[in-house]
Formats: C-alpha cells, structure tokens, sequence
C-alpha cells in the first residue's frame, strides 16, 4: 500500500476569502496525519473573484497542490 496515492479535490467557486486557510489546512492536515501519499486538487468552477489567482499561488507554495 506504499504506493497508494489518494487525489483529494476541492471543488471551489468564489472561495478567494477562505480558500487559502483552507487549502494551508488541509495540507498541514495531510502532510502530518495521513498515512497514504495524496496530492489536492483545486477545482475551480469559472469563479469570478480571486480564486483562481490565489489557488495558483497555493500551487506554486505548497507541495502536492494542483489547480
């Protein structure tokens, strides 16, 4: 099972004001706790907020964080 890599994705629309404490907890929760491999998706359904800008800068930041 070492090679078990979970996909955890994150459908968002308009989340600019919480998106990135989210996704910075959700990776913390995964990175410390979570015994398989695994890689979040951010899902971004056409926001028309800052969204998609701030889950790109999540991408670039944080390991495993895919847009």
């Amino acid at each position: 099972m070492a090679d078990t890599v979970v996909d955890v994705t994150v459908p968002v629309y308009n989340e600019e004001h919480v998106l990135r404490v989210s996704i910075e907890r959700l990776h913390r929760y995964l990175t410390t706790e979570f015994p398989f491999g695994w890689q979040i998706i951010v899902a971004d359904n056409a926001s028309t907020d800052g969204t998609r800008a701030i889950a790109h800068q999540l991408a670039e930041e944080l390991t495993g964080v895919r847009v």
